[in-house]
């Protein structure tokens, strides 16, 4: 509705979380007779350079918290369930996520998203540094749910869509 009644510069992130989308979750969330909304979102916005750029995470409760400039410096987001990211930041020695090159960097996601997933297995006491380094062996463990990947693309700005989906030849995985 808001990109309806303004201008579509004046639609933000900002905006849509902090008036539309945060208020009707947490006001479905609090109804007690009828069935929440199960939602959680990640919204990225690009500036015109990156201290300009914003992230939103948005909870099913209503709850959303925001990073922006030099939090986002990195240009790597691990979003997950909040137990995942604590046992994350517990191992030990502290795993790194390569950024060098999209190729290194789309390796390590790959590995990530393995380890967070034998976290809600029997393997659970898995270690980030005890899974395999084969290409084909993380596929295999990371099974049907597949390895999804968008790029936000700064160039693309001033377009309906400021993202793009590398190929698979990119990612080298």
């Amino acid at each position: 509705m808001d990109g309806f009644t303004r201008s579509p510069n004046d639609v933000t992130a900002r905006r849509l979380v902090s008036y539309n989308l945060a208020p009707a979750l947490k006001n479905a969330f609090e109804q007690i007779f009828a069935a929440p909304l199960l939602f959680r979102g990640i919204l990225a916005e690009l500036g015109a350079a990156p201290a300009d750029d914003f992230l939103w995470r948005l909870d099913y409760d209503g709850s959303f918290s925001a990073q922006s400039g030099a939090e986002l410096a990195h240009g790597v987001v691990i979003a997950g369930p909040r137990q995942v990211a604590k046992d994350w930041t517990a191992q030990t020695p502290k795993p790194t996520l390569e950024r060098h090159d999209l190729k290194a960097a789309a390796y390590s996601a790959l590995r990530l998203l393995v380890w967070a997933k034998l976290r809600g297995t029997k393997d659970q006491g898995v270690e980030f540094a005890a899974l395999p380094t084969d290409v084909p062996q993380l596929k295999e463990k990371l099974g049907a749910e597949g390895f999804e990947v968008a790029l936000l693309d700064r160039a693309l700005l001033g377009q309906p869509i400021s993202y793009r989906v590398p190929t698979m030849d990119e990612l080298g995985i």
